[in-house]
């Protein structure tokens, strides 16, 4: 059908963009992360969380290039969608981390606190040693280090430095050749 095959030529966009934005060429991968979300758009009535993916993609690699206000206009919209469909998905909490980043750059540290630990919460809720995990404990850490809460920065330093070796040490483990 039709719309499947918009969808399989949304994933080849993304998977295209993936492999630009790991040789360093952004501005081809900000055309194909473009592509895979126009498409994802005619190919879905309503949005839907393809959408919502090509969207908190193309914001978070419109950060990178240093366009923080398409950014955040990006992953608003994300936000949007994912909330109506997947709230409380680690989805929601990469969008929340990448929100309460940019409130936090804006200066506006109350925000991003709160966008920190509620990406935290759902985090902690799906996967207590994930990435999202660590990524919101560093987040909060840097907050409390910014308003000269030291001691607090470092709990929260340590917690995720905690996570990350956790990760680390599991994928050791599953490595091919060593056993778990």
């Amino acid at each position: 059908s039709a719309a499947a095959i918009e969808s399989l030529s949304s994933v080849l966009h993304a998977a295209r963009a993936q492999s630009l934005e790991r040789s360093g060429n952004s501005v081809a991968a900000e055309r194909e992360w473009q592509s895979a979300l126009d498409t994802r758009r005619r190919s879905e009535p309503q949005p839907g969380l393809g959408q919502a993916h090509a969207l908190y993609m193309l914001g978070s690699l419109k950060g990178r290039m240093g366009d923080f206000v398409v950014t955040e206009d990006l992953l608003r919209e994300a936000h949007e969608i994912v909330v109506a469909q997947a709230p409380a998905s680690l989805l929601d909490a990469q969008i929340e981390i990448s929100l309460g980043i940019g409130a936090a750059m804006r200066g506006d540290l109350d925000t991003g606190a709160t966008r920190f630990r509620r990406a935290l919460e759902i985090a902690l809720a799906i996967d207590p040693d994930s990435g999202d995990v660590g990524a919101a404990l560093n987040a909060l850490g840097n907050v409390a280090q910014r308003r000269g809460r030291l001691a607090e920065a470092e709990d929260y330093y340590r917690a995720a430095l905690e996570i990350s070796e956790r990760i680390e040490h599991g994928s050791e483990r599953c490595r091919p050749g060593r056993s778990p």
